[in-house]
């Protein structure tokens, strides 16, 4: 699900950025990465199960949903996001298992 894609969400969003800014919600993205790589070596530690990683991952979708949405970038992103995809394509179509 893209959460630009629903209106009630990208109004959420835009109110976040009015009330605190830019810059916390920039402080947040760090913060909530953070908190995801952190998850993730608990998963892997069998501290944590998925359904704890995944709510990490949803603050982070979250957080640079907003970026991207308060800076007008969403046309960028979905380009860059397109040019990944397209790589990856290949990647697997080819059985490229080397990570490069």
């Amino acid at each position: 699900m893209n959460i630009l894609d629903d209106s009630t969400y990208v109004k959420t969003l835009q109110e976040a950025t009015a009330l605190w800014g830019l810059k916390f919600q920039r402080e947040m993205v760090i913060e909530e990465c953070a908190e995801l790589i952190l998850s993730l070596r608990h998963l892997e530690r069998g501290r944590i199960d998925l359904g704890a990683v995944l709510v990490e991952a949803a603050d982070v979708l979250i957080t640079v949903s907003q970026l991207v949405n308060d800076n007008g970038a969403a046309e960028f992103m979905t380009d860059a996001i397109d040019e990944k995809m397209e790589r990856l394509a290949r990647r697997v179509a080819s059985n490229d298992s080397e990570l490069k």
